[in-house]
């Protein structure tokens, strides 16, 4: 069986990857299509030796998509993910807007099984950070029972995406000139400078599935 692929967020840095890796697991796909909000639509990706048009995200995209993955900010998710699901996808957020839901599991594979995956309609993509802790906290649940586990994660900027990648490349460059940081090197969902600095950063949860 072959599926539509929707990728929205297809010209981002998670978006890339999510189509770099459907080639690579040679992925049963029957039509792959690329969305991205207008800034991103003068590009395209490319799949399996063909360039995808990225187009402009509206409402009418998910119609006949099996599989959505949202690799999107937050809101855009929110926005347009009903949408999907209303369609009839099996909708993938990558974007963390859905953490928190109680509606809408966090799901590691290799630690759900397949009846509970084909059960649902919606998931969520943990944060990286809690995937890799999963899957070796997992097995020592299973054995000795765990009580409560404190875990520090120094994260990158470039779980930012593109935009995080590019203002720490412009802050080093600033910063190791002597010049002060420029309003444009600074990124919104930052809570400081990215640049030679170390900042403390709270996480949410989510349900595990």
């Amino acid at each position: 069986m072959e599926y539509n692929i929707v990728v929205v967020g297809a010209s981002g840095q998670v978006g890339g990857q999510v189509v770099a890796e459907l080639e690579a697991r040679s992925f049963p796909v029957k039509q792959l299509l690329a969305f991205a909000s207008k800034d991103s639509i003068a590009q395209s990706v490319e799949f399996q030796g063909e360039e995808i048009a990225v187009q402009t995200l509206e409402s009418s995209a998910f119609a006949g998509a099996d599989i959505v993955f949202f690799c999107t900010p937050a809101l855009v998710t929110e926005e347009y993910m009903p949408a999907a699901s209303q369609a009839g996808a099996f909708c993938i957020d990558l974007s963390r807007a859905s953490l928190g839901e109680s509606a809408i599991p966090c799901i590691v594979p290799e630690l759900s099984s397949s009846a509970l995956l084909k059960s649902l309609n919606t998931v969520a993509n943990p944060p990286s950070a809690a995937i890799q802790a999963a899957l070796v906290l997992a097995p020592l649940q299973v054995e000795f029972g765990i009580q409560r586990i404190a875990l520090t994660v120094l994260q990158s900027a470039s779980s930012l995406g593109k935009k995080g990648v590019a203002a720490l490349r412009k802050q080093t460059g600033a910063l190791l000139n002597g010049r002060p940081l420029e309003s444009d090197t600074l990124v919104a969902d930052a809570p400081s400078q990215l640049a030679l600095n170390l900042t403390p950063v709270n996480a949410g949860g989510c349900r595990g599935g």
